[in-house]
């Protein structure tokens, strides 16, 4: 009985030992796709790289965040009042954003559910390679409510969100 009773032991121990080496190298796998997914991407002008960029969207800056405690990097952009209009469409066309609405103090995409409810419309976008971005445009403060008044904001910002890891 004792010798069944230490081989039974033995091949358990075995066993949890392998499982663990499994789930380890799934961890290790895991690990070294989300380094390698952020030695891919850095910051830049994301636009840019994604091509067609209008010249009205000024590039400010680009630097290391989080996004839902998810590391992520921010391409900040801005835009004149005056041609917001433009860089609005253009976003809307490339990436499908939804459409600027004025709530509370300031604009901003939202999606208007059927029930008309409002949720956020900010786009999302999958380049050839895997790297996902959310794309979003907004006023600052401002008191400036209908869109015939846009000239009179000085500046609308546009951000792109490169997400380096997997939610």
């Amino acid at each position: 009985m004792k010798k069944l009773l230490s081989v039974s032991i033995g091949i358990t121990i075995l066993a949890v030992s392998a499982g663990f080496n499994l789930i380890a190298h799934s961890l290790v796998s895991n690990a070294n796709q989300e380094v390698e997914l952020k030695a891919k991407i850095s910051c830049k002008d994301f636009l840019l790289e994604m091509g067609s960029k209008p010249k009205e969207l000024e590039f400010l800056e680009c630097k290391n965040t989080e996004s839902f405690g998810l590391d992520a990097l921010e391409a900040s952009y801005r835009v004149s009042g005056k041609d917001a209009a433009k860089i609005e469409g253009f976003l809307q066309q490339k990436f499908k954003m939804s459409k600027l609405k004025f709530l509370c103090c300031g604009w901003e995409p939202v999606f208007v559910t059927e029930n008309g409810a409002n949720s956020s419309g900010k786009a999302y976008y999958t380049d050839k390679f895997g790297h996902r971005y959310e794309i979003t445009m907004h006023s600052g403060e401002t008191l400036v409510n209908e869109r015939q008044d846009w000239q009179k904001i000085p500046f609308f910002y546009v951000k792109v969100v490169a997400l380096l890891e997997a939610p």
